[in-house]
């Protein structure tokens, strides 16, 4: 995430936290700090939920509370260790999920553990509010480790996107032949097609790759020498951007690969081969957003800066407030999977919160409802009346069980909406002002992953 993370500072964690997740934290303390507090709660804020694990450094009382909330009481504080913290001097606070509890280190070194005393289920909010200037977020899952059996794999929560970085640690094995690591729509080599196939093979010298699109293979990409040793250790970056795959190898480019199926296509990662693997982790980051060109040849709208504060997996249906406002070049980002049999979901623009409230702009996809196939109806609604639907379209984008990007764009006489980096439509303003629009809401048949304002 970015710099100056707005506070205070709420984040849906994406798939709920489990054992082996790591939070990293870094932040400064305000010059005239008297207390801050990092919380894993049930809701959006302290007020709203419990809270599992409260953090709370007091610098008038030289300490660092550590507490639970069920309901609206506090359980018994825990607060030996002094307070290792310093107003105005950067920190970098890990917390990470054990067996037992949560570990607390700070500046790499241990401070505290703090044994469980709410479910780890009831965790789906990270929220962070006080005096305190926080720089960075990362949530690291360990998704594998040198004991885990090979092939390996794991479902990706939340698909993949501009900005994720997959860090793969390992050995190959001192006999190694050939070891894979695969994007994948399944949960094998062979049960769908391969967005990316990363081939070390070292009786060639080189490392494959390619994509695999049914039963056919493309073609082989082999540049570079062999940058793995057998019976050494390797750190392996992939990191997704929008044209493509970045290869990292012990912290060195490597390579790049165009994608050649959409990324959202891609639903798990699979190792297989002669590699003892440490550890998988992906580091989720929100990197910049900017809308497509409508038609060839025209202007890409312009880059704003990225908001930080994403909001990840909420439940639908999903009312969310659009941050900073709802006016032209504003753009907001929604990625998530339609059902498998699903009838039909909504993406709404609303004026206010409720479901009664007017609709802005109403984007309704419809897999198989009443008459429509395939089809996505657009329309207002003021005062309780629809106006007249719009259904005419290029193309259907959407494809039920497979990730999409939806990106929607503010412009001064209509709405703009790209699926997976294609134009798809426009759709005239009906309702002004503008600034009347306030909330994103989401129902119907259909998971959301991830949406994001800028």
């Amino acid at each position: 995430m970015g710099n100056n993370i707005n506070i205070p500072y709420s984040a849906f964690i994406n798939g709920g936290v489990r054992d082996g997740m790591e939070m990293v934290i870094s932040g400064t303390p305000k010059p005239t700090a008297d207390k801050f507090s990092i919380n894993l709660c049930s809701a959006q804020t302290v007020d709203q939920g419990d809270v599992a694990f409260h953090f709370n450094p007091r610098f008038n009382q030289g300490c660092v509370v550590r507490n639970h909330k069920q309901g609206r009481g506090w359980g018994a504080e825990e607060t030996a260790g002094g307070l290792p913290l310093q107003r105005g001097r950067p920190f970098t606070l890990q917390i990470q999920v054990r067996n037992q509890g949560f570990k607390v280190f700070l500046n790499q070194k241990h401070f505290c553990d703090f044994t469980f005393r709410l479910p780890l289920s009831s965790v789906q909010f990270l929220f962070i509010n006080g005096d305190i200037t926080l720089q960075s977020i990362h949530l690291k899952e360990e998704r594998a480790s040198s004991h885990n059996i090979i092939p390996y794999s794991s479902f990706i929560h939340g698909g993949i996107y501009d900005g994720l970085d997959m860090v793969i640690t390992g050995v190959p094995r001192p006999q190694c032949d050939r070891f894979s690591i695969n994007l994948c729509k399944g949960a094998t080599q062979e049960q769908g097609d391969i967005a990316f196939h990363f081939n070390p093979r070292f009786s060639q010298g080189c490392v494959v790759r390619n994509h695999r699109q049914g039963n056919t293979w493309g073609a082989e990409e082999l540049a570079g020498l062999m940058p793995f040793i057998r019976g050494q250790h390797f750190t392996l970056n992939l990191k997704v951007l929008s044209h493509g795959y970045q290869v990292l190898v012990n912290g060195k480019h490597f390579c790049d690969f165009i994608h050649r199926l959409p990324k959202e296509s891609v639903q798990y990662i699979h190792v297989k081969g002669d590699v003892n693997i440490g550890s998988v982790e992906f580091r989720r980051q929100s990197p910049q957003i900017s809308y497509p060109g409508a038609a060839a040849g025209s202007v890409t709208y312009p880059h704003s800066v990225p908001n930080p504060n994403p909001v990840y997996s909420p439940v639908v249906p999903a009312t969310v407030p659009i941050q900073g406002g709802f006016y032209p070049g504003k753009i907001i980002q929604v990625t998530g999977m339609p059902h498998i049999g699903g009838s039909r979901f909504n993406i709404d623009l609303v004026c206010g919160y409720s479901q009664f409230s007017d609709l802005a702009f109403h984007f309704d996809v419809r897999f198989n409802y009443g008459n429509d196939r395939g089809v996505v109806v657009r329309n207002h609604r003021q005062g309780g009346q629809y106006g007249v639907e719009e259904k005419h379209q290029p193309f259907f984008p959407f494809v039920q069980n497979a990730n999409f990007e939806m990106m929607i764009l503010c412009e001064p006489h209509c709405i703009k909406v790209a699926v997976n980096n294609q134009h798809f439509i426009e759709f005239n303003h009906r309702v002004q002002p503008l600034n009347l629009v306030d909330h994103l809401q989401v129902n119907g048949d259909v998971t959301v992953h991830q949406i994001r304002f800028q």
